[in-house]
């Protein structure tokens, strides 16, 4: 073989160790061979796979891809410079690889981290609006309430204002009728008064004095005729003192009826 030729030859080989290294195709793996396999035991292990890929032994099953694989396989691994390229090839992949792997692993990393920051915030962000709408909740119940409390005064306030109306109205009808009654008893007095005068008149003008002094002594007895509301002739008291005796009077003797009855 010229030196053109094998110039060319391990140049072919050298490409080729490259484009398997890069297409990650285990020359090692293709012969059954571990990596530190001297070159007489790849000659060795070529000639088992040669042997079990020929096409006199598979004939209508050859594969012509693996079998050149085969042979290219023990080409590169029994020439030091392709095996040397081979090989540093497949560590530089295996270390890109590795570098890959550690950067993706950095990245799973911070993207875990990312997503578990992400998820802490959401948390403390449902709990911080559960918190809010619960707040909420309490402040519009405490309102309501609140509210409830004032409309229950106000209603109890208008029932006692309405109450003490009606208190006044029916205490101005009952001075009314007191006041109704002493006049009409005044009336009743005055009028027996005058009729005892006129009698009394009439019998001294007769000349009768029996019936003068009968007639004086009628009228006397029924002028000091105890009244049980004397207290209202008492110009010193007001009408409002004069009223309010009239009817603590009035009750004392509904009092003394009720305990009669009983």
């Amino acid at each position: 073989m010229s030196e053109d030729t094998s110039a060319r030859s391990l140049a072919d080989l050298l490409q080729f160790a490259k484009d398997y290294a890069s297409k990650e195709v285990d020359l090692y793996d293709v012969l059954k061979i571990d990596t530190t396999t001297n070159d007489k035991d790849v000659h060795r292990a070529w000639r088992r796979q040669n042997l079990k890929y020929h096409p006199d032994k598979t004939r209508e099953k050859f594969d012509p891809v693996i079998y050149e694989l085969v042979g290219r396989a023990k080409d590169i691994l029994t020439e030091p410079a392709a095996r040397k390229a081979y090989d540093d090839a497949r560590d530089a992949l295996s270390k890109r690889r590795a570098e890959r792997d550690a950067l993706n692993q950095s990245r799973r990393k911070l993207i875990d981290e990312l997503e578990a920051a992400e998820n802490a915030a959401k948390l403390k962000r449902d709990s911080d609006e559960a918190k809010r709408v619960e707040l909420e909740r309490e402040r519009m119940r405490m309102q309501a309430e609140a509210e409830e409390h004032e409309f229950a005064e106000r209603q109890a306030e208008w029932a006692e204002r309405d109450q003490r109306r009606k208190d006044i109205d029916s205490l101005e009808e009952q001075e009314a009728a007191l006041l109704r009654k002493l006049q009409e008893k005044k009336e009743r007095r005055a009028a027996k008064k005058s009729a005892a005068t006129s009698e009394a008149a009439s019998a001294e003008a007769s000349g009768s004095d029996a019936k003068l002094a009968d007639a004086k002594v009628k009228a006397k007895k029924k002028s000091k005729k105890p009244s049980s509301y004397f207290f209202t002739r008492d110009p010193t008291l007001s009408y409002e003192e004069k009223v309010t005796g009239v009817l603590s009077k009035m009750r004392e003797a509904q009092k003394l009826r009720d305990a009669a009855a009983v």
